[in-house]
């Protein structure tokens, strides 16, 4: 039932792919699960561009890493990560909340390791076996939502269920010739993933130009659903640093 849909949604993907959408995904870091954490927290409120420039700022501030430590992450603490962010960076606050980006990522890698999850080769192997249960536990964290792990997810190339934002411009793909048609996350999941072979790319580059169009300030995978400290329009602050001139 779900491989019949692939040629509807190719069709109704036509209007919505910007020209060039399958060279606009991050490449991600799929090795370096430090990374990863870190790009993922702050592309949920954050342009591309702008995660990009967080990344090159902890790498120049620790050149001698290789980032894919999470128990070495934690046991160094927030205030270690607020240096290692940088001045640019590890003082800013989540939007819609008081809380330091630092501390939440710091809760966030905490979190992971609770769950089992030490480096990028057990974050693939948890979250093929508890993608939602991962999910979950990371939304505890104040400051993080739904979207959160969706964005770790993509960064890291491990398996995850869509966004909101994606099962959305799904189902409106599809509204042309199936209506009243209702997918789970997994149907979508594996509707993207057919797709996206189909048109000769991967499940994650189809669902990050998705979520692109579905609104280019607010991260890979946005929740319109969300609450405001999660995944929230980005505050005065955060409009600030999404100009370069800052």
């Amino acid at each position: 039932m779900i491989e019949s849909l692939v040629p509807s949604l190719r069709t109704g993907l036509a209007s919505m792919l910007a020209p060039g959408w399958r060279d606009a995904a991050p490449w991600g870091y799929p090795r370096h699960s430090e990374l990863a954490l870190i790009a993922g927290v702050y592309g949920t409120q954050l342009s591309a561009p702008l995660v990009g420039t967080v990344v090159d700022t902890v790498l120049r501030n620790r050149p001698e890493r290789t980032f894919d430590d999470l128990v070495d992450l934690v046991e160094r603490g927030p205030i270690v990560l607020r240096h290692i962010l940088g001045e640019r960076w590890g003082d800013t606050t989540v939007p819609g909340t008081a809380r330091l980006r630092a501390d939440v990522i710091y809760e966030a890698a905490a979190a992971l390791v609770e769950s089992g999850v030490y480096d990028a080769l057990t974050l693939s192997q948890v979250a093929r076996q508890h993608t939602e249960a991962l999910g979950l536990r990371l939304q505890d964290v104040e400051g993080l939502g739904p979207g959160t792990w969706a964005s770790i997810s993509f960064m890291a190339h491990v398996p995850a269920l869509p966004g909101h934002s994606v099962m959305r411009m799904v189902h409106q793909a599809l509204a042309a010739d199936h209506p009243d048609l209702e997918l789970d996350a997994a149907e979508v999941a594996e509707l993207l993933g057919l797709t996206a072979e189909r048109m000769a790319t991967h499940e994650r580059v189809l669902s990050y130009a998705l979520s692109q169009h579905a609104g280019p300030s607010q991260g890979p995978f946005p929740d319109p659903e969300a609450e405001p400290e999660a995944d929230a329009e980005p505050d005065a602050e955060s409009a600030a640093e999404q100009d370069p001139a800052q």
